[in-house]
């Protein structure tokens, strides 16, 4: 776009050297109306990219809102979540001392079945011998006994024997009744235990799911307001092209519209592509001396060796050089005004003379290159209107104040 805009201005500048040499005023004027469409042009163009703009910013405002509304929910959110895991920190830990108790059901467990085993062995060592007196008869028992009171210890021991195995028979009922009892509570412990862990791993998980759908949530909208800044800079740049283009425009519509106003003048403007006065003509505190005096012309700022112009058809009178004060410099004699004035020029600081004395020229032709030779801080053309050899303000009806 920018080198489009720098092809169209040399092709301008070109089209205004053409109809300048070829038709004069009529064509530089119509050159002027070229150059201001454009600037309306751009205008127009940087007025729709500040409403787009405008646009933007309203969506990026909106797009910030609704970024820092999400956040302070998902903050909200996050505070839940983080208080549930806590809490689901504690149920486990509450389950952790459960699985505790779960492990000494266990222990007693074993412990009463080692019991229970121990007592059944004995039970069974004496059922054993019981099975074998069962085979005798109170009197067989009698038989063998040596005396009455033989028989009657032989008896009541018998009779003991057999209460003894009664109870240990009920102790170890009641003892196997115990071991299911602790065993199957036990078991319903490390079920539930289970199952509530399994339910609150599965909540802590939602829990992580639904603070990551929001996590998205929040980074697609800070992805979207990402790319809208990026658009905005893309835009901001845009505007300050435009309006660097629209100055360039401008002033360049300056530079051809105080050419075209000079070109009706009496004398041409003496540089074709530089028309910036850095010091016009008046008393002025002096840039060298610093002394207050009359600058007896204008100064044309202007980059070395650009080309110095005749400002209309005449005689060289003049060509030296003041070492300290004008420099190189030159003088041309234009005739005699519409009131018998006599009229000249004088082109000062000069790199280099074109010219000779005694040499004729026409306006408009290259009679010399900007330097800065003599008294001079910088290139630039010190140019003199003299009437009757006396400088006046080359802007008071020779040239057109900007």
């Amino acid at each position: 776009m920018k080198k489009e805009k720098i092809l169209q201005l040399i092709i301008l500048v070109s089209m205004i050297l053409v109809f300048f040499v070829g038709t004069g005023g009529e064509a530089l004027a119509a050159t002027l109306s070229g150059i201001q469409d454009q600037i309306n042009d751009a205008n127009k163009e940087h007025d729709a990219i500040q409403e787009e703009l405008k646009d933007l910013l309203q969506d990026i405002k909106d797009k910030k809102q609704e970024l820092e509304e999400q956040s302070s929910i998902q903050a909200g959110i996050n505070q839940q979540i983080k208080d549930q895991i806590s809490e689901k920190e504690q149920q486990i830990s509450i389950l952790e001392e459960l699985a505790e108790t779960i492990l000494n059901f266990q222990g007693e467990v074993d412990e009463l079945t080692e019991e229970y085993n121990t007592k059944m062995d004995m039970l069974m060592t004496r059922m054993n011998v019981l099975y074998k007196y069962s085979q005798f008869d109170y009197l067989k028992l009698y038989a063998e006994a040596e005396s009455i009171f033989d028989y009657a210890s032989r008896a009541r021991l018998f009779s003991k024997l057999l209460e003894q195995d009664k109870l240990a028979l009920e102790e170890l009922i009641l003892l196997r009744e115990d071991i299911d009892i602790k065993k199957a509570k036990a078991e319903i412990l490390a079920l539930n235990a289970q199952d509530t862990l399994a339910a609150i791993q599965s909540a802590i998980s939602q829990l992580q799911q639904d603070k990551e759908i929001i996590d998205e949530d929040l980074e697609k909208i800070q992805n979207t307001l990402d790319k809208l800044k990026d658009e905005e800079d893309l835009m901001e740049e845009e505007s300050k092209r435009i309006e660097q283009e629209i100055k360039e425009l401008e002033e360049q519509y300056e530079d051809l519209k105080l050419q075209y106003e000079n070109a009706k003048g009496a004398l041409l403007w003496p540089s074709d592509n530089t028309y910036r006065v850095s010091s016009y003509y008046g008393m002025r505190l002096h840039p060298v001396y610093k002394i207050w005096k009359l600058h007896k012309g204008i100064d044309i700022a202007a980059s070395k060796n650009t080309n110095i112009l005749a400002s209309a058809d005449g005689t060289v009178t003049y060509v030296g050089n003041d070492t300290d004060g004008y420099g190189k410099y030159f003088i041309i004699y234009h005739g005699k005004d519409e009131n018998g004035d006599k009229i000249s020029t004088l082109y000062a600081h000069c790199n280099k003379i074109l010219v000779k004395k005694g040499d004729t020229v026409k306006r408009g032709d290259i009679v010399g290159l900007v330097g800065k030779t003599g008294t001079a801080t910088g290139y630039h053309i010190h140019f003199e209107v003299r009437v009757n050899n006396t400088p006046v303000d080359p802007f008071d009806g020779y040239f057109t104040k900007r």
